[in-house]
């Protein structure tokens, strides 16, 4: 089972819910034609973003329906654009935890959690890319007094646009000190741009270059446990405006509005 800061809870659940989860250097493609601006959850939550002068996100917000904000994170570039820091806080303007993110000549190699006081929590994340660019291998890490540890392993395999459509989760056994497979994800997407793909780079995931419309769980003996299923409405440039996501038990819907089109 994996164990997620608060920060990386809210992260998931933004790319699953919004997005679903080119070259993955870490910047994401921030200069999209379709420049998000906000987006409807059902009629509980509005997330705000924010843009700095470069086009880059500088802020997300979390707001119930009244308007009132309960989270928002901040988000900072080196000179490359490479983004370098993320930053959670609560409703009180009060830093929870946090990302490092680290590159070599421009590629996403490292992530470091920190905690409220910006210092390195004992938990990290080693990156590899395949031949093409893209983020195929993401192994995480503890470290307690001084010590560290292998945790878990996701591998990814793409299609030919770049989406990943297979995400393997490995638990790392002590014993025998190999990975062993525990449940394997996998995807098919639509063939439209996806305007928030980038921010699957920020929790060291692939990025989606198109929307997810199928998702399958399967556990290591090949039975599938879960399968969630999402359609859109597209605007006039085939950006998504309104996408339906569905389980068995739950459906969700979110309206998303742009600042540059419609």
């Amino acid at each position: 089972m994996r164990n997620y800061s608060v920060l990386c809870l809210f992260f998931l659940v933004f790319v699953a819910s919004i997005i679903g989860c080119s070259k993955d250097d870490g910047k994401g493609d921030l200069n999209v034609t379709c420049q998000i601006s906000k987006i409807f959850i059902d009629t509980t939550t509005v997330i705000n973003l924010e843009y700095d002068g470069n086009n880059q996100v500088s802020k997300v917000e979390y707001a119930n329906n009244k308007g009132k904000v309960y989270r928002y994170f901040d988000l900072s570039y080196n000179g490359s654009g490479d983004l370098v820091n993320f930053s959670n806080f609560d409703d009180n303007g009060r830093m929870e935890d946090g990302q490092r993110s680290f590159y070599n000549n421009g590629v996403l190699v490292k992530t470091e959690e920190v905690d409220a006081a910006g210092n390195f929590s004992g938990s990290f994340k080693k990156i590899e890319m395949n031949s093409k660019g893209l983020i195929s291998v993401v192994t995480k890490y503890s470290v307690v007094n001084g010590d560290t540890s292998t945790d878990f392993q996701n591998r990814y395999n793409f299609d030919a646009n770049g989406n990943p459509i297979t995400d393997s989760f490995f638990v790392y056994d002590n014993g025998s000190e190999k990975f062993v497979i525990e449940n394997t994800k996998t995807f098919i997407y639509d063939n439209n741009p996806n305007p928030l793909g980038f921010f699957s780079v920020f929790i060291a995931e692939p990025q989606r270059i198109n929307n997810e419309i199928l998702k399958k769980g399967f556990d290591s003996n090949g039975e599938m446990y879960f399968e969630n299923s999402t359609t859109y409405t597209y605007n006039n440039n085939g950006y998504p405006k309104i996408k339906l996501f569905s389980t068995v038990q739950y459906s969700e819907k979110s309206t998303l509005e742009y600042s540059n089109c419609n």
